[in-house]
């Protein structure tokens, strides 16, 4: 028996039902198929943040900021900036200072170091 990885489409079908499902209120439902596309697309920034909204709009606010962290913190790190700015302000909205400023660590401009004296 082999184990394929199933493909894009697959993963974003539970993708846009979970969406779906909470457009009908039906946030539980609608988290759990995210979650799902997460666990066979894992670390998808979009995936990663559509769940921190769905948390959020469902007022598990503490279960969207871990969220929201990961998705600014692999936004940053494929340097797309506007979205991880985004994830800086849902989670300063959410009052996650801390995790907010590690996504703002992460988009600061890299100095060069010089080994040359001052």
């Amino acid at each position: 028996m082999t184990v394929e990885q199933p493909s894009g489409e697959y993963i974003d079908c539970y993708r846009t039902r979970g969406i779906a499902l909470s457009h009908l209120n039906k946030y539980k439902e609608g988290i759990a198929d995210v979650s799902t596309a997460i666990k066979l697309r894992k670390d998808d920034p979009k995936l990663l943040y559509e769940r921190g909204y769905l948390e959020e709009k469902a007022g598990m606010k503490r279960e969207a900021i871990p969220d929201y962290q990961r998705a600014g913190l692999l936004y940053a790190d494929s340097f797309a900036k506007a979205p991880a700015q985004e994830c800086v302000a849902r989670l300063d909205g959410l009052g996650a200072k801390t995790e907010a400023d590690a996504v703002r660590l992460k988009l600061a401009p890299k100095t060069p170091k010089s080994d040359l004296p001052k």
